[in-house]
């Protein structure tokens, strides 16, 4: 998709949070491939910041290193920001519940607070996922309930996203838009990819015998999306369910990683009740185990099962029809993109 921002709104600043992260990296990237001029982005590890960016023209992009939970870095970035995009977020199946909502919960609440305080017209992107609308076979759009199908990713999930409906149905000195996309896939993916290599390594893999194709996004068209509500009226105050053109099954993805990082593929196949069950087994045994080892986490989750078998039917038409939105990438034209990316973490994982 091609893009025609004026020289005015390239100089004008954009705050990323998560600016290492899958999202926020691509999104820090492509403003500056398009010119922009004043990108600020929030980022935690310096290492990984230096690893991600060798490759970009960095003369343009401010880097603020720090977390969601530093309100004087945040006020730093958010100051005179035209749109701050948070990409920052917990994005696992397990771990400490405290941890999800101070960051996936708290600190988008603290940044439009900020927002409010200084009194400025920034435009708050929040990104949040679809997940929140639940599993099952009816469509969902940007008018379904929200949904917790576990305790701690989306339940911390769904309490954002209401709270941010919320507060899109009051009145404020500042525009708001909520992008909901499904599984985001493609070259740079830092849970799915990594996670599926190191279970294909260990021999670990386990299929679904019934799992149906699900909804993915690749990671170029969530970005198209993202810059689709730049500067753009018909987002401010809106919720949107960001989608690829087509949906398809983990099993081909997932064979297609092992043929990349040359790993075998070989795995069980069970049911996806079956998956389900057990996942529960485990993860009664993993809050039992936590109460001596914290840092303990299942072998899977209910989450896991259900993000890799079951799709979340989601409506993009808000989307097509009022921003213009158009995926383009399905499982043929994207698998290719990630080959050099999964052959890079090879490497790194050793």
């Amino acid at each position: 998709m091609q893009f025609s921002f004026d020289a005015s709104q390239r100089a004008q600043k954009i705050f990323v949070l998560g600016g290492t992260g899958f999202i926020g990296f691509a999104v820090v990237r492509r403003l500056a491939e398009l010119g922009f001029q004043n990108v600020w982005c929030l980022y935690r590890d310096q290492d990984k910041r230096e690893r991600m960016f060798s490759s970009t023209d960095t003369s343009s992009i401010t880097f603020l290193q720090g977390d969601v939970s530093q309100g004087d870095v945040l006020r730093k970035g958010i100051e005179e920001a035209a749109i701050v995009l948070n990409a920052s977020g917990v994005a696992t199946g397990w771990g400490d519940k405290g941890t999800f909502w101070d960051v996936n919960v708290r600190a988008a609440q603290g940044i439009c607070g900020m927002i409010r305080e200084m009194g400025a017209a920034t435009h708050f992107l929040h990104i949040t996922s679809a997940s929140v609308y639940g599993f099952s076979q009816d469509e969902k759009t940007e008018e379904s309930p929200v949904v917790v199908s576990d305790p701690f990713y989306t339940a911390s999930k769904a309490d954002i996203h209401s709270w941010l409906r919320a507060e899109i149905a009051r009145e404020r000195p500042f525009p708001i838009t909520v992008l909901a996309p499904t599984i985001v896939w493609g070259p740079g993916d830092q849970i799915y990819i990594p996670g599926l290599m190191l279970m294909l390594k260990a021999g670990q893999m386990i299929y679904f015998k019934d799992a149906e194709p699900v909804d993915m996004v690749h990671i170029d068209d969530l970005v198209d999306a993202v810059l689709l509500c730049f500067f753009n009226e018909k987002a401010y105050n809106e919720e949107y369910i960001i989608s690829g053109p087509t949906r398809f099954a983990f099993e081909p993805y997932i064979a297609k990683i092992a043929e990349f990082a040359g790993l075998p593929t070989a795995g069980r196949r069970v049911p996806v009740g079956l998956a389900l069950g057990m996942a529960s087994v485990a993860q009664v045994t993993a809050r039992v185990v936590n109460l001596f080892r914290p840092s303990y986490q299942p072998s899977t989750t209910r989450l896991q099962v259900l993000l890799l078998s079951t799709p979340i039917r989601a409506s993009i038409e808000k989307a097509r029809k009022r921003l213009g939105y158009a995926p383009e990438i399905d499982f043929v034209k994207g698998i290719d993109s990630t080959k050099g990316y999964i052959q890079q973490l090879k490497g790194m994982l050793g």
